[in-house]
This record gives structure tokens, sequence and C-alpha cells, in this order.
């Protein structure tokens, strides 16, 4: 009987769990959305790779929506049980407290070695890949063939106009702005060029017989400076061949490093593993309710603890990047603290039972 009700059990859970993990993977898809279409629209992002990175983005993400899910879902499907009385009548045939724990850690070993896969080895590496494909698209926009009569960008921060193409491409009637380091410039040229190095990351703008205007906006002072010859390096957006942000680095990089934003992310990353098996021991504790009480019963304070352990080891890992010493300690105190409390209310919850 103990065994078909585990596997019973186990079932139901782990099903809530891939429901309510595909419900916030949904969301977390459909928000992300209208600001990766914007990104399309500006061309930072190519059009044909959209579906790509959304993917890449919920995948990066997962580490967080996965233990969440894990609580929601032992929690509702507890619930349920006490609800409709199957955890009366499991008690009533000897399913304990602690017996009831067994299909949760069934269900949450699997899950944490796919935390872990996933945290360790697959977010950092599509949030690399997307990382790679947005400056590879904003660098060939910088790169992109200008079109009469249409702002574009060129370099970083430069914005181009031209009224019309010469037959040998050459720019006619040109304005251009360029910021720089709280000034800025803007340049009116009858005719010019731009050509690529792309070997040292730049373009050339050259302007013929123009008009600079140079200052710092707001405060009303400008100087004007007349030229027949203007030529301008200006830098072009380089192409990512290897991530540097630090939650993109592979794990095993991050492991050889003594930067503190790197060894930062790493404790965030195996700490995110500890608190997929730490969230299922509350929930296990938390989710048994009470005859008369409601299916929703115990969701507020789930949700409650699950966010403020979520939004604490966020901040205490952002901390850590600036205290070095005491930040990781921080960190992994706040992980044994929330595991004893797991282990203290099962104890309690069984003692009681």
């Amino acid at each position: 009987m103990p065994r078909v009700l585990y596997g019973y059990l186990f079932r139901s859970l782990a099903l809530t769990w891939l429901g309510v993990v595909a419900v916030l993977i949904t969301i977390l898809t459909f928000g992300q959305v209208p600001q990766i279409l914007v990104r399309a629209a500006e061309n930072k992002i190519s059009r044909d790779m959209i579906g790509q990175v959304i993917g890449w983005m919920t995948l990066a993400n997962a580490p967080v929506l996965l233990p969440f899910g894990m609580m929601l879902a032992v929690v509702l499907t507890m619930g349920r049980f006490g609800n409709d009385s199957e955890l009366t009548a499991m008690r009533a045939v000897g399913m304990s407290p602690g017996k009831l724990l067994i299909p949760v850690l069934l269900l949450a070993l699997p899950a944490t070695a796919l935390q872990a896969a996933i945290a360790l080895h697959l977010a950092p590496d599509a949030l690399c890949s997307a990382v790679k494909v947005r400056a590879e698209a904003v660098r060939t926009l910088a790169l992109a063939p200008i079109k009469p009569g249409k702002f574009q960008s060129f370099g970083r921060d430069g914005t181009l106009l031209v009224e019309d193409l010469g037959a040998d491409g050459e720019l006619l009637n040109i304005f251009a702005t360029v910021g720089d380091h709280g000034s800025s410039q803007v340049m009116t040229a009858a005719r010019g060029r731009i050509d690529a190095d792309l070997d040292h990351d730049r373009i050339q703008l050259t302007l013929f017989e123009g008009r600079r205007y140079e200052g710092v906006p707001g405060e009303g002072k400008f100087r004007t400076v007349t030229f027949g010859e203007y030529t301008g390096w200006f830098p072009l957006p380089s192409a990512v061949r290897e991530c540097k942000r630090a939650d993109s680095l592979p794990t095993r990089q991050l492991m050889g490093s003594n930067e503190p934003r790197d060894r930062a992310e790493l404790n965030a990353r195996f700490g995110s593993v500890a608190m997929m098996l730490i969230l299922s021991l509350l929930a296990a504790a938390l989710a048994v309710i009470k005859p008369r009480e409601g299916r929703y019963a115990r969701l507020p304070s789930a949700l409650a603890i699950s966010l403020v352990y979520l939004m604490a080891s966020i901040g205490l890992t952002t901390w850590s990047t600036r205290q070095p010493d005491l930040g990781p300690l921080a960190f992994w105190s706040l992980h044994l603290s929330m595991f004893a409390a797991a282990i203290l209310l099962l104890i309690r919850q069984q003692r009681h039972a």
C-alpha cells in the first residue's frame, strides 16, 4: 500500500510541478517578447534570431523559476489532498508527515540535478549566446549601408543623415551628431564618405566643405568651426568573440578566478542548486494543512517565504561583489539558516502528527 501511495503522490507532485513551471515560463516569455521585439525593430537583434533569443533568455532565467515552481507545486498538491480529505485517509493507513516527505524528495532530487545542469552549464551558455547575437546585430547596424533621408547610427554614439548619394557612393548634404564625454558635436557638410577599419573596430568619417558646432548641451555656449576637410575616427561596436560578463562565463572559468564578481556569481550558481532542495523541504514542512483549512491556506506564506528567500539571495550576491570577505559568509549563512528552519519545521510537524 505505501508504494502505491508514494507513486500516486509522486505523479501528482511531478505533474503539478511541470504545470506550474510551464505557466511561469509562459509568463516570463510573454514578458520578454515586447522588449525583444523593440530591439529587433531597432535592429539591435536580428529578426530571424528572435525565437532563439527568447529561448536563450528563458533558459538563462530558469534557475530562478524551477525552485519557485517546486515550492508552489508542493503547496498546491498537498493543499488539494488536504482539502479533499485524502491526507486524512492516508494518515489512517499510517502515512505520517515524515513518510509524506518521501515522494517530495523523490521529485526534489532529480529536479535538483536538473537545476544543477541548467544553473552551472546551460544558463550561462544561453546568456552568452544571447549577448553575442545582440552585439553582432549592433555591429551590423553600425556598418549598414547609408540610406538617404533616414537617420542612422554610426560608430557607438553617432547619428548620420544624408540627403542623397552620388553615383560613386559619395554622401551628399550631410548632417552628423557625435557625443563625446558630455559634450556634443554637430556637423554639416556638402560632401563626405565613410570607411570602415574592421581590424581596429573603428570607422573613418571624412567630410568636405562644412561646419562643426561644439559645446555642452544646456549651457548655451557653442564653438563654430568652418572646415574644408574634416577627418575623424569613431569607435565601432566590437564583435563579441568571448563573453566577459560574470553571469555568462563558464562555471569552470569562475572556479579558477579570484575576482570578487566571479566568486559571487559562482556562489550564486551553487546557491540556486541548494535553493531547490531547501525550498522543497520548506514546502513539505508548510504544505500539510489541518482539517477544515482551505486548499490555498498555506499558499500566501509559501509565496512570501520563497520571494523573501530569493530576494535576499540576490541581494547578498550583489553585496558579495563589494564585500568579498563577509559577503560569501553572509550568503551561505542565509542558505544554512533556511535549511535549518526547514529541518526544524519538519521535526515539529512529525512530533505533532
